[in-house]
């Protein structure tokens, strides 16, 4: 069972992507912005993919986050969520990087995981 690091300000979201996850058979864990998300990568827990928010509060956006978590893991696959459109955001976003537009459905969710993970 892998296991997924969710990190998302905004708790209606970040409840709804655990929901989702759990659903489909995956372990979650949570954080509010990206500072607590690299402090738990940091403290070795077990993560096998990140789920960020692009617009994160606290100075460190979902692309920041994405490059901070490759030097720290590089083999850490990253997905991002955004409210805007894809299109406009693709120049801002890694090219090999998921980028799932909000609001998402489970199966778009399960799929960017899961494509992350490589499966």
């Amino acid at each position: 069972m892998a296991h997924v690091l969710v990190v998302e300000d905004y708790e209606p979201l970040r409840w709804l992507a655990r929901e989702y996850l759990e659903s489909i058979g995956y372990r979650v864990a949570v954080a509010v912005d990206a500072s607590s998300a690299l402090a738990y990568l940091e403290g070795g827990a077990a993560c096998d993919v990140v789920f960020s928010d692009l617009a994160l509060p606290g100075g460190i956006d979902g692309c920041e986050l994405t490059d901070r978590v490759r030097r720290m893991r590089n083999d850490l696959p990253v997905v991002l969520t955004s409210g805007h459109d894809a299109a406009t955001l693709r120049g801002r976003v890694p090219a090999d990087v998921p980028l799932l537009t909000k609001p998402y459905r489970l199966d778009a969710l399960a799929a960017a995981i899961s494509g992350a993970l490589g499966r």
